[in-house]
């Protein structure tokens, strides 16, 4: 944290001696929120710095992305079922009409034995849509916000011949095409949002997590 600190302030010191002639007080209202040493004009000159080192993380995500593994239970044909669940059970119980009487039969009533038709499967199945992969998307879709708020406020006062707003799209479309492509299939985060020890240790999600941190937008 101290690094990241001293860092920004270097970059807040150099951007803030520039003089950009469309700095004023409209173009300064595009921010998400206020945060100290950090205006709209220094948000696109630190995202043009870390951009390319931003995107790499973004693509080792997802080509070695972080998983989970869930417990899915389908009702099988007894015969058809590999590992059954105990939730079998419970059923079985609300299902009788599934039992079938036989000799060989498990489940005794009343004197007769019975064998039951379908049972819970259960099946591990492994998937993407992990809470560290919902940070990520919640963490681009929030950039990508202040991406467009800025960007629309630079067409309204400058048009579209300027060289930020210019560079605002690209950035734009190429977020996009990650929220559009792998991020398409992870769901929205929900609840509270805080950071997982997995941006500490794994590659990828915690540059993602530190050039997120210097855009100053959470």
């Amino acid at each position: 944290m101290k690094d990241y600190k001293e860092i920004l302030n270097e970059v807040n010191e150099e951007i803030a001696s520039l003089v950009f002639d469309f700095l004023g007080k409209t173009f300064q209202t595009a921010r998400l929120k206020e945060v100290p040493n950090q205006t709209g004009v220094e948000f696109i000159e630190i995202l043009r710095n870390i951009y390319e080192q931003l995107e790499k993380a973004i693509k080792r995500i997802e080509k070695h992305p972080k998983h989970g593994v869930l417990n899915k239970q389908e009702i099988k044909n007894v015969d058809k079922a590999k590992k059954i669940s105990r939730n079998s059970i419970d059923y079985i119980r609300k299902h009788s009409s599934n039992l079938i009487k036989s000799s060989k039969g498990i489940i005794e009533i009343r004197g007769e034995k019975y064998v039951p038709s379908k049972v819970v499967e259960i099946k591990k199945i492994t998937t993407l849509d992990i809470y560290e992969n919902q940070y990520v998307k919640f963490m681009l879709k929030n950039i990508l916000v202040r991406i467009k708020l800025i960007k629309d406020n630079i067409l309204n006062i400058y048009g579209e011949e300027n060289e930020y707003f210019k560079s605002l799209v690209l950035f734009e479309n190429r977020i996009l095409r990650h929220l559009k492509g792998f991020f398409s299939n992870i769901s929205d985060i929900q609840g509270k949002k805080s950071m997982s020890l997995i941006f500490k240790m794994s590659s990828g999600y915690k540059e993602v997590y530190y050039y997120y941190m210097m855009l100053n937008i959470d």
